[in-house]
């Protein structure tokens, strides 16, 4: 999993074979550490960024996110409204340096 500090960007590569619109949100697992995830929360409100066809590099914001192993959902959807099969990624946010 990929390590990033709270307050900082998370860089995102990722590939599209068509420009598209892709939706992200962030999700969490709910319950307790020892036990293996069961049911996932989501966070805040879904956001869009465009992709262009090839590869993207965005960065999205984690300033609200609390220190934890957070995943982020990506959904892409085409200019004829098809959807392609979400993305689960896993990214770990740690404290901030003091």
């Amino acid at each position: 999993k990929a390590k990033v500090r709270r307050g900082t960007k998370a860089i995102l590569l990722a590939g599209a074979s068509e420009p598209v619109t892709a939706t992200y949100r962030w999700a969490r697992c709910i319950g307790p550490r020892s036990k293996p995830c069961l049911q996932i929360r989501n966070f805040g409100i879904p956001r869009r960024i465009e992709m262009s066809e090839g590869s993207n590099r965005v960065a999205l914001p984690t300033g609200a996110l609390r220190p934890g192993i957070w995943n982020l959902l990506l959904t892409p959807v085409d200019r004829a409204d098809i959807t392609g099969r979400s993305a689960r990624l896993g990214l770990r946010v740690i404290r901030p340096r003091r």
